[in-house]
């Protein structure tokens, strides 16, 4: 007989990390299909309970002559100087999201229009990402604060930013790096902070300074490791003292190293919000990479101590450290995949575990999904080469539609850390998908091993604002343990099956 006893619930003012929103973000649901497929994603994804939806503002695709070299002559701060429609799937996505309950994240991002980039054929990554021009960046940024910032057109308010997509990645900003004299000298750090200048003077000028702006958005390898770039955007050295001199003027920073003068010139860089892509592939997030500056859920604390001794160098200390977002991050899978490792049992374990991890991690401020379904294969590429299957099969739901197990997972997380039956078997949970407005209740159940009957152990209750859960169990024996969930309708939803050995 197994005797399975309930000792706590933690209220939610003991948890880790009760404010840590849900994110999601997929642009091909979004922004390049139709108004009602829009519409039916955003419900969706509510009824899964996420926070906050995530979307790419695609500089060319507002731009006016986009392919053009030639500068056109218009108002590039201006909203209204914009082609006709030009904002249309960005205002319809603010309004149906704001309708439904759902915030909205605006990230700005490449392609860039062709009069905003460098001259000539690129030897890394893609043309859309060569030397972007920082004014007209800003230019950009700054006419897409204005049309959505609560007082324009009658279009709801964008409170979160993301300012670039992965900088360090050749594809997102080049050239990363050139070689002198047999050595590397990386250029995207100095360009990234020009664009980071741009932007922050926009979002000043146009009433958003207090908004969530967030730099980074790190790839978890890059062309340039998240360390390395993170110690050269503001300029210092492995030791995080400013760099002088020679050294300094190499990487594009001021040869003084004057302290408050850098402050004063790059004020964005000193935000304390700092985004972050934590991929870490075929591998589970507590499992760190080969190479340590490759920053994933299993050491980013690292990345975290890089942040605070970066700001420290400058003598800027913020209360608690400098907050990170998780802004981007999945699994792909086999299937459909054959080239990658993960299955999608896998993929619903560690997007549990890694969620579980970022709990624990007060400084982590939200948690992200990427893609809602998977990517089709790459059209004109060889059927089954490597090539036609480059895209991201990370989704919730594979490409037709038919959801994967991670589905029902993120609705209902579950963890055990040590899932082994004993006198105090820990389990975290999220009632992710719960109105946490007031009390929520989900049921803890067992199966004993062999038995094939599911049993309610209790009843967990919690007023945590995203629905957290932590207990501890008492299992005397091997079986298996879940979640239980009914929602307002009256369906039950289950999580994982987690098996106590």
């Amino acid at each position: 007989m197994v005797l399975c006893a309930l000792l706590c619930v933690l209220p939610a003012r003991a948890l880790a990390a009760s404010r840590q929103e849900s994110i999601l973000m997929d642009d091909n649901q979004f922004i390049y299909s139709g108004a009602r497929h829009v519409t039916r994603a955003l419900r969706e994804i509510k009824t899964l309970g996420v926070d906050r939806v995530k979307v790419s503002v695609v500089w060319s695709l507002v731009a006016p002559d986009a392919t053009s070299t030639s500068r056109p002559k218009f108002n590039a701060a201006d909203p209204a100087a914009y082609p006709p429609g030009a904002w249309a799937r960005w205002d319809r996505i603010v309004t149906d999201a704001t309708s439904l309950g759902l915030k909205v994240y605006f990230q700005l991002v490449p392609p860039a229009p062709a009069w905003a980039l460098a001259k000539g054929q690129p030897t890394q990554g893609y043309p859309w990402s060569q030397k972007p021009n920082a004014s007209d960046f800003g230019k950009f940024v700054q006419a897409v604060a204005t049309r959505y910032s609560g007082t324009y057109a009658g279009l709801p308010k964008v409170d979160y930013w993301g300012i670039w997509n992965e900088p360090n990645e050749a594809a997102w900003l080049n050239p990363q790096y050139k070689t002198v004299g047999g050595r590397q000298v990386d250029l995207a750090p100095s360009m990234y902070r020009r664009l980071v200048d741009a932007a922050y003077r926009a979002f000043a000028a146009t009433d958003h300074a207090n908004d969530t702006l967030m730099t980074g958005e790190l790839a978890a390898k890059g062309w340039i490791y998240p360390i390395p770039f993170v110690q050269e955007l503001y300029c210092v050295d492995s030791r995080y003292r400013p760099l002088t001199g020679g050294a300094a003027r190499r990487v594009g920073c001021p040869a003084r190293g004057d302290r408050a003068t850098f402050v004063a010139r790059h004020p964005g860089l000193f935000v304390p919000t700092f985004a972050y892509h934590p991929y870490s592939f075929d591998r589970a997030p507590n499992l760190p990479m080969d190479n340590p500056n490759w920053i994933s859920y299993a050491n980013i604390g690292r990345l975290e101590r890089t942040l605070d001794d970066c700001f420290a160098a400058y003598r800027q200390r913020p209360h608690g450290g400098v907050s990170l977002y998780m802004t981007e991050f999945g699994y792909k899978t086999d299937p459909p995949n054959p080239y990658v490792k993960t299955t999608t049992a896998e993929q619903a374990e560690w997007l549990n575990e890694s969620d579980y991890i970022a709990y624990r991690d007060p400084r982590i401020k939200s948690t992200a999904q990427f893609l809602l379904l998977d990517d089709k294969p790459r059209a004109g590429e060889a059927v089954g080469s490597r090539a036609y299957w480059s895209t991201f099969q990370t989704g919730l739901k594979y490409a037709n539609g038919r959801p994967k197990p991670a589905y029902g997972a993120f609705r209902l997380p579950i963890w055990l850390p040590d899932p082994r039956h004993g006198s105090r078997v820990t389990v975290w949970g999220q009632i992710r998908a719960a109105d946490h407005s007031g009390r929520q209740t989900a049921e803890l159940q067992y199966e004993a091993g062999g038995s094939h009957r599911w049993k309610d152990l209790r009843t967990l209750q919690t007023s945590s604002r995203e629905g957290f859960l932590l207990a501890h169990a008492r299992i005397g024996a091997a079986g298996y343990v879940r979640l239980a969930w009914t929602d307002p309708a009256g369906k039950t939803h289950y999580s994982r099956t987690v098996a106590v050995s």
